[in-house]
Parts: C-alpha cells; structure tokens; sequence
C-alpha cells in the first residue's frame, strides 16, 4: 500500500511537472507569436511612411512640373523635367521593391527562428521526460 501511495505521489509529480512544462513553453511561444506580430507591424508603420514619402514626391514632383509648364519654359526644359521625374520614380519603384523584399525576407527569418525556438523547447522537453521516465525507473 506505501509503494502504491509513492508511486501515485512521483505519478502526480511527474504529471504537474509536465503541466508545468507545457504551459512554460506556451508562454515561450505566445512572446515569441507577439513579438513577430510587433516587428510585423513595425515593418508595416515603416512602409506606409516610405509609400506616403513616395506619394508626396509625386505630388511635389507634379507641382513642380505644373509650375514649369505655366510659366511657358522652353521645350527642352520641360523635357529635361519629365526624364528626371521618370528616373525619380524609377528609383522610387526600386526602393519600393527593396523594401518589399526585405520585410518578406525579415518575416521569413522570424518565422525559421520561431520555428527553430519551439523546436528547441520540442527536444528540451522530449529530453526532459526521459531524464524523469528514467527516474522513474531508476527509484523502482
């Protein structure tokens, strides 16, 4: 009856400690769920202030352009202003594209690290329970 009673204490032990685990490593994986939802609106907030600069340099851009063309400048100026708002918008549809690539890339590096983070607490805690199972038989 006293080793029935033992092995319901270790049992109900071992059981708590693997709750105990469990919900550890929730907590672990929900921090690290927020904060790649944090870096994920961060990046967010960063492109829409790059897509609005972009879009006030069109407008800016548009202004300028208006003003050359009312005030009656020579031809060739006014071409000389259209290849350099097309080469603007070039560089702007590049660093659009840059910026583009990059959050995906970040977002793609958070999303293996996470992975490699919940993986890591997967082995720890796999390792975890042989070290008690083993326990377990070694104080039987």
């Amino acid at each position: 009856m006293y080793e029935t009673l033992r092995e319901q204490v270790v049992y109900e032990t071992l059981r708590e400690q693997v709750v105990y685990e469990t919900l550890r490593e929730q907590v672990v994986y929900e921090t690290l769920r927020e904060e790649v939802v944090y870096k994920t609106l961060t990046e967010q907030v960063v492109y829409n202030i790059l897509r609005e600069q972009v879009v006030y340099e069109t407008l800016r851009e548009q202004v300028v352009y208006e003003t050359l063309r009312e005030s009656s400048v020579q031809e060739s100026e006014r071409a000389s202003s259209v290849r350099d708002s097309e080469r603007a918008i070039s560089v702007r549809q590049t660093l659009t594209e840059q910026v583009v690539y990059e959050t995906l890339r970040e977002s793609s590096v958070q999303d293996s690290e996470t992975a490699s983070s919940v993986r890591d607490s997967e082995r720890a805690s796999s390792v975890r329970d042989s070290e008690r199972a083993s326990s377990v038989q070694d104080s039987e």
